[in-house]
């Protein structure tokens, strides 16, 4: 019926309102740490509880990736979905300082 399908489509705008949430509140917490934080620590980021309980199943998986412009980290949660979305990722920096290349000119 339509009440249901408008019903499950609401369940999961919310949870999506949540993930997208709760992978915000985590960057911003990790942007206040150390930006040299290493994936052993990522791997041992968990979800807040109202979190878990809001989203069945919830993993959240974090990876940093370093390059000549700095420091990202790659945040992503999946949970049990109808279909079996794509999880919802964010990125951020978490170091926007570019390493030297010993190219830059000092006046």
């Amino acid at each position: 019926s339509l009440g249901f399908h408008l019903n499950r489509i609401h369940k999961e705008s919310l949870q999506y309102q949540i993930a997208v949430q709760a992978l915000a509140n985590e960057l911003e917490r990790l942007r206040m740490l150390d930006p040299t934080v290493s994936n052993r620590e990522l791997e041992s980021l968990q979800l807040p509880a109202y979190v878990s309980r809001r989203l069945p199943n919830a993993t959240l998986q974090a990876v940093a990736l370093q390059d000549d412009l700095g420091t990202r980290v790659k945040l992503s949660l999946q949970w049990d979905r109808v279909g079996n979305p794509a999880p919802v990722e964010m990125v951020g920096w978490l170091d926007t300082r570019a390493k030297s290349t010993g190219t830059e000119n000092s006046q």
